[in-house]
């Protein structure tokens, strides 16, 4: 017989005699000869959390119903159901043809309004200039006039001179005020034809402005990125503003898990909580969010309150209208020593007592247990991290019992 097995028979016959005296119900007897089948949990540090759980189904985060602003006929829909796409994509296109016709033409018109514009500008001009010249050479000849009056009173020059000096100065005067009527004159007849040549040109720019902007119009763009949920138009097709959408598309890269919850569990909710999501055709892959919205009314039919769970979705595999299970954390213990609730014994003078196998022999042991947690017991004392605990099987064992133990897995 080796050391270990002297050790552990001592023992054995040291227990046997304590549980006599002390009445233990845990303790081995003659009986407790054969080993034990159990399951054990080892025992580490871990983060609990109380959840509350709540079915829902997911929503997409936006959607876009995409139509034409204008009329015509479709030339092209680039896009079809189920393809990914992005914010200014290129969604259809609308035949311009009869568009560029239109705008040729009203370019036209702006140019001969312009043109129209434009000469009477020039002839305004043309008198301006005309003045000008005329009070330049009105002033030379009237210097001029003064000068000869002078030379003429001293003897300088003849009554000839001096009487063609004054004519000179007459017609240029004479001529300074005829291009002064002139231009009043052209002022009232071109007042009323500049401004209509004016509101010509400003129709004409307005014209091609509106065609520029329905040609632009005729690309029809995908105003947000997601997925065409449901195309309704097709290449050739007529359409009209406000006509059936072309196409829907919905953003899924983030959605929403929309769940129902009971009203009285509302004051244990809050925005930003964090909330694990499963979906029965993922069931082994939890999506992380957090709770984006909270219904500040509650269904007078149901007694529930709507609350969004707002999860990323890069893979897609979330879809609109897939139902899942929600589990928000409403609290957690972050670093303690924590046991499965089925490895706690309940005796009847209260104590909390476990069963740890050290060496495939159980040891009864006291613990000091904290708050309860989803199946998970917090232990204060008691226990210490990589010991073995069993977690069924308990009501075959005995103190200092023999097993064959299983460890599972506490997740």
């Amino acid at each position: 017989m080796n050391k270990r097995n002297v050790n552990r028979l001592l023992l054995a016959v040291m227990f046997s005699i304590v549980s006599l005296n002390c009445g233990n119900s845990f303790a081995v007897t003659n009986a407790d000869t054969q080993k034990v089948p159990v399951k054990v949990f080892t025992v580490v540090r871990r983060d609990i959390s109380s959840n509350l759980s709540a079915m829902g189904t997911i929503n997409y985060s936006a959607k876009a119903d995409v139509s034409s602003e204008i009329s015509g006929i479709l030339s092209s829909v680039n896009v079809e159901e189920g393809e990914v796409v992005q914010r200014g994509q290129i969604i259809a296109l609308i035949d311009t043809t009869l568009l560029q016709a239109q705008l040729m033409q009203v370019q036209a018109t702006l140019e001969i309004a312009e043109i129209e514009l434009l000469k009477l500008e020039n002839e305004i001009r043309k008198a301006e200039f005309k003045i000008k010249s005329s009070t330049v050479f009105m002033e030379k000849l009237g210097d001029n006039f003064q000068t000869q009056k002078e030379l003429f009173k001293v003897g300088g020059i003849t009554q000839s001179e001096l009487n063609e000096a004054e004519m000179n100065y007459q017609r240029s005067l004479a001529e300074y005020k005829t291009a002064l009527e002139d231009l009043s004159l052209l002022n009232v007849k071109s007042n009323q034809g500049r401004i209509e040549a004016e509101a010509k040109v400003l129709k004409a720019r307005a014209d091609v402005e509106e065609i520029q902007a329905k040609i632009e119009k005729s690309i029809i763009r995908a105003p947000i990125s997601g997925i065409i949920s449901n195309k309704n138009k097709w290449t050739g097709e007529g359409i009209d503003p406000g006509d059936t959408v072309i196409v829907t598309i919905i953003k899924t890269d983030k959605v929403y898990a929309e769940a129902d919850l009971n009203e009285k569990n509302m004051g244990l909710v809050k925005v930003g909580q964090h909330a694990k999501v499963v979906a029965d055709a993922y069931p082994d892959i939890s999506f992380i969010g957090k709770i984006h919205m909270i219904s500040s009314t509650v269904d007078t039919d149901s007694r529930t309150v709507k609350a969004k769970v707002k999860v990323i979705n890069g893979r897609f595999l979330l879809k609109p209208g897939m139902f899942v299970r929600v589990n928000i954390t409403l609290d957690s213990v972050k670093n303690v020593i924590a046991v499965p609730q089925d490895a706690i014994i309940n005796t009847k003078d209260g104590r909390k007592m476990v069963f740890v196998i050290v060496d495939e022999v159980a040891f009864l042991r006291k613990v000091q247990t904290g708050s309860q947690r989803e199946g998970w017991v917090i232990v204060k004392e008691g226990l210490k991290v990589n010991e073995k605990v069993v977690v069924e099987g308990q009501e075959r064992l005995r103190d200092l019992a023999s097993v064959t133990s299983m460890e599972i897995s506490g997740e």
